[in-house]
Order: C-alpha cells, then structure tokens, then sequence
C-alpha cells in the first residue's frame, strides 16, 4: 500500500491545485466593458450623517442616576458593603480540610488532611519500655514498625468507658510518621486557619503549644508542625 502523504505535501497538492484551476478559467477583458444594453446604476453623492433627533421613548441614562444627597448616601452604604464581601471573599480559598475525633468522653480534636494519611482499624499495639506514658507503644505496618500515641496522655483527657471504634490515624510530615489513637472518628469538615479562637488552658485542653487554635468553639485543631517537630514525642523504629 502506498505510503499516505503528509500533511505538508497534502497542503502543497491542494494549493498547486486550486492554482491550476483559477488558470483554466476563461477570462476576455471585454466581460469587463459595459454595452449598451447594460443598465445604468444612478448613483448618489454621499451626504453627511445627521444627528438623529431622539425620539420621545428614548431614555437618557444619566436622567435615572441619583441626585438627592439621601440616595447619594444609599449608594455609598451599598458601595461599601459590595468592597467589604470582596475583600473577605479570598478567605474562602483559605479554608482547609480536616477530619475531626473525639478522644475520652467528648473532647473533640481537629487534624489537617495535609498531615493525615490514613484511618486503620484498631490493632494490637506493642508497648515500649521505657517510653513516655503518651506512646502507646508500636504497631506493624505492612512491615514496617510504626511508632502510635496516646494524646489523651498529651492532653490530660480523662478515659471514656464509651469506646466502641477506636481507630488508629497515621499521619505524616516528610519522612516522619506516627499513628495517633483515638476513641471515634467523627468525620470530615473544614476550619479558616484565621478564624480560629486562641486556645485556652482547660481540662481538654492542655499543652497549649500544640494546638493551633479552636475551631467553632468546640474543635481543637492540633499543631502538627509542632508535634512532629518535638523530638521528645516521636520515636523512630526501623525493622531490622
């Protein structure tokens, strides 16, 4: 079969085509001198536009602004307001995703789905001598160990009888990564990092520096910059 052409010879092919065709045309200069039978066009000297006198339906937009001080001052409220909501709009790109649990009874906790890798049904944890009280101990995850804490230890949270679910969060920042027990997994939602209220020494709320702030008043958001970046509560294993 021959080989198609490409779409360069295939452009060239149909140009020196259609060049050849226009050359076949019959052309007699006399198809362009008129004959006594041709009828004769009158023509008419231009004339300059004239204005067009509006009609009495047509409205003039400045006749309908506002001119008394009140309406004046209606718009400039209004104005106002319109500048304020755009201004406030950008915030809404702001908003992250977090999941939400709950640890002891009704302690409600926030972590950012940008450290939050995974939810894992809970295992038999391995506990570590000599370790804080807030490490649980160590798990192994598809072969490799991983370290998992306890922040009701962290946080002085009371322990709930009402344990139904618990379940194990990995989270992660670069090359670390822990698991994270917690009694229930409420869900998914979203905070404004700026709107967050300041923490506040409570009986749910303790070592303040890992918390980034409160959200609606009931969620505590953690501070896993933080976390992960005290060497005092990260215990690195390696399977040997």
């Amino acid at each position: 079969m021959p080989k198609k052409p490409g779409l360069r010879a295939r452009t060239k092919s149909i140009q020196a085509a259609m060049a050849a065709a226009e050359q076949e045309k019959p052309f007699s200069n006399d198809s362009l001198v008129p004959s006594e039978h041709t009828p004769k066009i009158k023509t008419k000297p231009a004339s300059a536009p004239t204005a067009k006198t509006p009609s009495s339906n047509t409205i003039n937009a400045y006749s309908l602004m506002p001119t008394g001080v009140s309406d004046l001052k209606i718009l400039e409220e209004r104005a106002s307001v319109i500048g304020r909501r755009t201004r406030e709009a950008p915030q809404e790109f702001d908003r992250e995703d977090f999941i939400c649990f709950r640890l002891g009874a009704k302690e409600l906790y926030g972590i950012s789905y940008s450290h939050a890798d995974e939810v894992l049904l809970m295992t038999d944890v391995t506990p570590v001598p000599g370790t804080p009280g807030f490490i649980a101990g160590i798990i192994n995850l598809r072969g490799a160990l991983l370290s998992v804490m306890d922040l009701k230890f962290l946080f002085k949270v009371q322990k709930s009888d009402e344990v139904e679910h618990p379940k194990i969060i990995v989270v992660s920042d670069g090359g670390m990564r822990f698991g994270i027990i917690v009694d229930e997994v409420i869900g998914n939602s979203q905070f404004t990092p700026s709107s967050l209220s300041p923490p506040v020494p409570s009986d749910g709320t303790q070592n303040l520096a890992y918390v980034s702030g409160i959200h609606e008043g009931k969620v505590t958001i953690l501070n896993m910059n933080m976390l992960f970046g005290d060497s005092n509560l990260v215990v690195n294993h390696q399977t040997g």
